[in-house]
Protein backbone atom coordinates (compact mmCIF):
# COMPACT_ATOMS: atom_id res chain seq x y z
CA UNK A 1 0.00 0.00 0.00
CA UNK A 2 1.27 3.44 -0.93
CA UNK A 3 2.26 5.85 1.85
CA UNK A 4 2.53 9.63 1.63
CA UNK A 5 3.57 12.53 3.83
CA UNK A 6 1.04 15.22 4.84
CA UNK A 7 2.38 18.66 5.75
CA UNK A 8 0.68 21.88 6.76
CA UNK A 9 1.44 24.87 4.54
CA UNK A 10 1.28 27.40 7.38
CA UNK A 11 3.05 25.70 10.32
CA UNK A 12 3.61 22.30 11.92
CA UNK A 13 1.26 20.03 13.88
CA UNK A 14 2.72 20.96 17.25
CA UNK A 15 5.33 18.47 18.42
CA UNK A 16 5.89 17.09 14.90
CA UNK A 17 6.03 18.57 11.39
CA UNK A 18 4.27 15.93 9.29
CA UNK A 19 1.82 13.05 9.22
CA UNK A 20 2.63 9.70 7.68
CA UNK A 21 -0.48 8.62 5.76
CA UNK A 22 -1.82 5.55 4.02
CA UNK A 23 -2.98 6.57 0.53
CA UNK A 24 -6.29 4.98 -0.51
CA UNK A 25 -7.31 5.61 -4.12
CA UNK A 26 -8.98 2.47 -5.49
CA UNK A 27 -12.43 1.24 -4.52
CA UNK A 28 -11.39 -1.65 -2.28
CA UNK A 29 -8.69 0.24 -0.40
CA UNK A 30 -11.11 3.15 0.16
CA UNK A 31 -13.82 0.72 1.32
CA UNK A 32 -11.60 -0.91 3.96
CA UNK A 33 -9.62 2.21 4.89
CA UNK A 34 -8.86 2.27 8.61
CA UNK A 35 -11.50 -0.35 9.51
CA UNK A 36 -10.36 -3.09 11.89
CA UNK A 37 -7.26 -1.17 13.01
CA UNK A 38 -6.97 -1.11 16.79
CA UNK A 39 -5.93 2.55 16.77
CA UNK A 40 -3.69 5.09 15.04
CA UNK A 41 -0.95 7.20 16.57
CA UNK A 42 -1.18 10.98 16.57
CA UNK A 43 1.20 11.31 13.60
CA UNK A 44 -0.61 8.77 11.38
CA UNK A 45 -3.48 9.33 8.96
CA UNK A 46 -5.39 7.94 6.01
CA UNK A 47 -5.98 9.99 2.85
CA UNK A 48 -8.83 8.85 0.59
CA UNK A 49 -8.90 10.16 -2.98
CA UNK A 50 -12.06 10.16 -5.11
CA UNK A 51 -12.13 10.63 -8.88
CA UNK A 52 -14.64 13.46 -8.68
CA UNK A 53 -15.25 16.39 -6.40
CA UNK A 54 -18.73 15.96 -4.89
CA UNK A 55 -20.59 15.35 -1.65
CA UNK A 56 -21.93 11.81 -2.24
CA UNK A 57 -18.56 10.18 -3.03
CA UNK A 58 -17.02 11.92 -0.02
CA UNK A 59 -19.39 10.38 2.54
CA UNK A 60 -17.78 8.01 5.04
CA UNK A 61 -19.08 5.39 7.46
CA UNK A 62 -17.58 4.36 10.77
CA UNK A 63 -18.85 0.77 10.89
CA UNK A 64 -16.25 -1.65 12.28
CA UNK A 65 -14.11 1.24 13.54
CA UNK A 66 -12.57 0.77 16.98
CA UNK A 67 -11.85 4.45 17.68
CA UNK A 68 -13.11 7.96 16.91
CA UNK A 69 -11.30 10.01 14.25
CA UNK A 70 -10.96 13.60 13.11
CA UNK A 71 -12.14 13.88 9.50
CA UNK A 72 -11.10 16.69 7.15
CA UNK A 73 -12.61 17.02 3.69
CA UNK A 74 -10.37 18.60 1.04
CA UNK A 75 -11.13 20.06 -2.37
CA UNK A 76 -9.07 19.23 -5.47
CA UNK A 77 -6.53 21.93 -4.48
CA UNK A 78 -5.99 20.29 -1.04
CA UNK A 79 -7.80 23.06 0.85
CA UNK A 80 -9.84 21.95 3.88
CA UNK A 81 -13.52 22.62 3.14
CA UNK A 82 -15.16 20.87 6.12
CA UNK A 83 -14.23 18.90 9.25
CA UNK A 84 -15.93 16.74 11.88
CA UNK A 85 -15.20 14.32 14.69
CA UNK A 86 -16.51 10.93 13.52
CA UNK A 87 -17.54 8.56 16.31
CA UNK A 88 -16.76 4.84 16.15
CA UNK A 89 -19.66 2.83 14.75
CA UNK A 90 -21.32 6.03 13.46
CA UNK A 91 -23.46 5.34 10.42
CA UNK A 92 -22.58 8.12 7.96
CA UNK A 93 -20.69 11.40 7.86
CA UNK A 94 -20.50 13.69 4.85
CA UNK A 95 -19.20 17.17 4.05
CA UNK A 96 -21.53 20.13 3.61
CA UNK A 97 -19.69 21.19 0.43
CA UNK A 98 -18.08 19.33 -2.48
CA UNK A 99 -14.79 17.63 -1.75
CA UNK A 100 -12.45 15.22 -3.50
CA UNK A 101 -10.22 13.95 -0.69
CA UNK A 102 -10.83 12.83 2.87
CA UNK A 103 -8.11 13.04 5.52
CA UNK A 104 -8.74 10.83 8.57
CA UNK A 105 -6.51 11.49 11.59
CA UNK A 106 -6.23 11.12 15.33
CA UNK A 107 -8.85 13.20 17.19
CA UNK A 108 -6.11 15.22 18.93
CA UNK A 109 -5.44 16.93 15.57
CA UNK A 110 -8.99 18.27 15.16
CA UNK A 111 -8.07 21.75 16.42
CA UNK A 112 -4.70 21.77 14.61
CA UNK A 113 -6.28 21.99 11.13
CA UNK A 114 -8.82 24.63 10.15
CA UNK A 115 -11.31 25.09 7.32
CA UNK A 116 -9.64 27.16 4.59
CA UNK A 117 -6.18 25.83 5.42
CA UNK A 118 -4.17 24.15 2.64
CA UNK A 119 -2.16 20.96 3.12
CA UNK A 120 0.63 19.44 1.06
CA UNK A 121 0.64 15.76 0.05
CA UNK A 122 4.12 14.39 -0.82
CA UNK A 123 5.26 10.96 -1.92
CA UNK A 124 7.21 9.09 0.73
Amino acid sequence: MKKVIIRKLSEDFGSFDRLEAWYFENFFSRLKGLMFKKNISINQAGIFVNKNENIVDSAIHMLFMNFDIAVFWLDKKNTIVDKKIAKKWGLIYYPHVKSQKILETHTDLFEKLQIGEKIIIENL
